[in-house]
């Protein structure tokens, strides 16, 4: 039987637009909860009666002010910052969805529709792609986490590529480029400064509208390259001791030790604090079988990770939402499918199908999971080249780190399912102007990790050379686009001071808040297994997976039960979105 479908419930609002409305489309969605807007064109369903032509789907900055969905707008924004949203405008002869400027809040469209609910697109259309849902087998590493082609399970629903407008006009549906420079031409040091410069500038102005807003902000702080991005635009904003830092307090091994000394000597450094007052006012309480359908409904085969926070049963219940800022997205700028997957790869190389197919096979598993991956390459490999051309710049370099922007670095940051209890992250090193910058380097260059470095300084000359978790590349200083620096190759001492991070929590006097009950007892192993046990019996009893062989399956099985618990919910994700597909059909 189908998964249910489970509207959001945090800052997102579901929607499904379609040019091809039909009595049993209406039927099924106005029972799933959808309140209707029928326009000459088209006709728009939306999970939430309040909003009106054009509203915030999501959280982000909007013409430099902070705002968290759903929400109506009184207007199409101006200005677009950073963020995890969609802007919908339901117009009277078309509509317009515009993404956040890296597109990380995903958005789906076919011929004839254009939603955030690709398990709407599923209950609509009932036509599943089984051959294109095997890309999920490529490999077992971040590459295969989430979506790695454009085109989706559902027939005819594609992903929206970064940066990318949908637009529905009469009875056509279509995208096209509104946020990214997708030029690959190289910059001249001046050119390529000024676009540092400019990309500084962005992450301060959405940090302080962040701040300015009347949500608590949290940061995430650790020894990386990337949260010290966050903490520069805070320092630059003058703003480090309105927010919240978080770090691990209680490090388990040697590199939580080592980002523990590293953030705390940098918060005592520069001032801020680890207090947080207490907003908590209740828990909420949710089985840990509910929380997996809401995941299963809201994610459907999307991204494969569960973590079993997920589906804990209980969650805390704050005044407000909090707001946690996150420094994943400067990844994009530091050639990570190089790095972590596609590590033989010459990056000049001139991009063809045939190059991009040798690279995709001369990369493929060793290991005990080699023949389900080269077994079953021929049901998408077409598809997966195709949509690796489709990726812009003109060679195999240019086209990882674009891979990587539309798949890794969207599906991996951003909100997973909803939890209208907890924090609500958004990453602000989403930057088309550092994103220019970084498309403009030789792919040397780009190797060297340079643009956080050049960005930090930009924020405070001194910053980048505190220590990190791992060292800088010594090359960025002989580089020509270097600029002297007064600090130049010496690496700072921090003082840490661990015990910051281990204040207790403040709580005005005389006012008592409740205490977490105690959380159900939940198997996490077990509930995987549970889940991989029905999912397989679904797969194999189908017609839809006929060419899948029962004995590929046990192995891989087999396999991530041996590896790792998170080898493990990786393929009882991807299992259970085959079963999820499988049952879409019928």
């Amino acid at each position: 039987m189908m998964v249910n479908f489970v509207p959001h419930d945090g800052p997102q609002a579901d929607y499904f637009i379609t040019t091809n409305d039909n009595s049993k489309t209406r039927e099924l969605l106005e029972a799933l909860g959808a309140t209707v807007h029928a326009n000459e064109n088209y006709t728009a369903y939306v999970w939430d009666s309040r909003l009106k032509d054009t509203f915030l789907s999501g959280a982000g900055v909007l013409d430099s002010n902070f705002r968290l969905g759903p929400t109506s707008l009184p207007r199409m924004p101006r200005s677009f910052g950073s963020g995890t949203y969609h802007v919908v405008q339901l117009l009277h002869d078309g509509a317009r969805v515009v993404p956040d400027t890296f597109g990380i809040l995903p958005v789906y469209y076919s011929d004839t529709a254009v939603t955030n609910r690709l398990h709407l697109a599923a209950l609509v259309e009932r036509e599943i792609d089984a051959h294109n849902s095997m890309s999920a087998t490529y490999d077992y590493s971040g590459f295969s986490f989430q979506f790695n082609t454009l085109h989706t399970p559902v027939r005819g629903f594609k992903l929206a590529e970064s940066g990318h407008v949908i637009i529905v006009d009469g009875a056509k549906v279509t995208t096209s480029q509104f946020h990214l420079d997708n030029s690959f031409e190289i910059l001249s040091k001046d050119e390529y400064w000024d676009l540092i410069e400019r990309g500084a500038e962005d992450l301060v102005r959405d940090i302080t509208a962040m701040v300015d807003s009347d949500y608590p902000i949290y940061t995430d702080i650790t020894g990386g390259k990337d949260s010290r991005l966050v903490f520069g635009a805070i320092v630059a904003a003058g703003r480090q001791k309105d927010v919240i830092f978080n770090t691990i307090a209680n490090p388990s091994n040697e590199g939580q030790k080592i980002d523990l000394d590293i953030a705390t000597g940098l918060v005592s450094r520069y001032g801020g604090t680890y207090n947080k007052a207490s907003s908590v006012i209740g828990y909420s309480h949710h089985s840990a079988a509910a929380n997996m359908i809401k995941r299963r409904s809201q994610v459907f085969g999307s991204y494969h990770w569960i973590t079993p926070s997920d589906i804990s049963p209980v969650r805390p219940l704050n005044k407000k939402p909090f707001i946690r800022v996150m420094g994943g997205g400067g990844e994009v700028y530091r050639s990570r499918w190089n790095y972590l997957l596609f590590t033989k790869t010459d990056l000049d190389q001139l991009a063809t199908p045939h190059s991009i197919l040798d690279m995709l096979i001369s990369h493929q598993p060793k290991d005990r999971t080699a023949q389900v991956a080269q077994d079953y390459f021929y049901l998408y490999r077409d598809q997966l080249v195709s949509d690796f051309m489709r990726m812009p710049g003109p060679t195999l370099g240019h086209k990882m780190d674009s891979h990587f922007l539309n798949f890794r670095n969207r599906f991996h940051f951003t909100q997973k399912q909803s939890n209208a209890e907890s924090m609500f992250g958004l990453s602000i090193a989403n930057s088309p102007a550092l994103l220019s910058a970084y498309r403009g380097l030789p792919s040397s260059e780009r190797q060297m990790g340079r643009v956080a470095y050049d960005v930090m300084r930009t924020f405070d000359e001194k910053l980048p050379h505190y220590p990190f978790d791992k060292p800088l590349n010594p090359k960025i200083f002989t580089s020509p686009y270097h600029r002297k620096s007064m600090v130049e190759e010496r690496e700072l001492t921090l003082v840490p001071k661990p015990e910051i991070a281990l204040r207790p929590r403040t709580v005005p006097p005389g006012v008592e808040f409740p205490t977490r009950p105690v959380s159900p007892d939940y198997d996490f192993s077990g509930i995987l297994d549970q889940e991989i046990e029905r999912s397989r019996d679904v797969i194999l009893s189908s017609t839809l997976y006929k060419f899948l062989n029962k004995a590929d399956l046990d192995n891989l099985i087999n396999w991530s039960s041996e590896r790792s618990i998170a080898q493990k919910s990786a393929i009882a994700s991807k299992i259970t979105a085959f079963a999820d597909y499988t049952d879409s059909t019928e």
